[in-house]
């Protein structure tokens, strides 16, 4: 009788497992607006970690994307000694190579982390100055071009 009331248990224990989604994933914000992101795939997590990016910063990110382009005099009216320096350094082309060599996997994460921070957008456009939104979408690469930028 022990045996089967163990199986029982079990395998109600194990259908309650099953009814979770395989890509759950959950976004939790502390007493400081810190994003706590949990997720049963690597997908979703970066995808998340985009969305949570944006709820935060997203005026901020747009912008330094923008800059990273080289288009902030053609964007805001601004900076265009960074924009000449950055399109001088051949910055958006090497960020193309960059990102073209990347596996696939890492394409596939920067694509959700990107997919997050235009999802965010899409569901929030309030949220976002207008001003900033002349850089969406923001594509993959744009990543890159933003890393390059970091390290000079």
């Amino acid at each position: 009788m022990e045996k089967i009331l163990f199986f029982l248990a079990l395998s109600s224990m194990m259908s309650f497992c099953q009814q979770k989604s395989i890509s759950e994933t959950e976004i939790l914000w502390d007493t400081y607006g810190v994003p706590h992101i949990f997720s049963t795939d690597e997908y979703s997590l970066h995808k998340a970690f985009g969305w949570a990016q944006m709820k935060n910063h997203g005026n901020l990110i747009l912008r330094v994307y923008g800059e990273s382009r080289g288009k902030s005099a053609e964007y805001w009216g601004t900076n265009y000694k960074r924009d000449e320096m950055l399109l001088l350094m051949n910055l958006p082309a090497t960020a193309e190579k960059t990102y073209t060599d990347l596996t696939a996997k890492e394409k596939l994460l920067i694509e959700a982390y990107t997919e997050g921070i235009n999802d965010y957008v899409k569901a929030n456009p309030t949220k976002i100055d207008d001003k900033y939104k002349v850089v969406l979408p923001v594509k993959p690469v744009g990543l890159c071009t933003y890393f390059k930028r970091c390290l000079l």
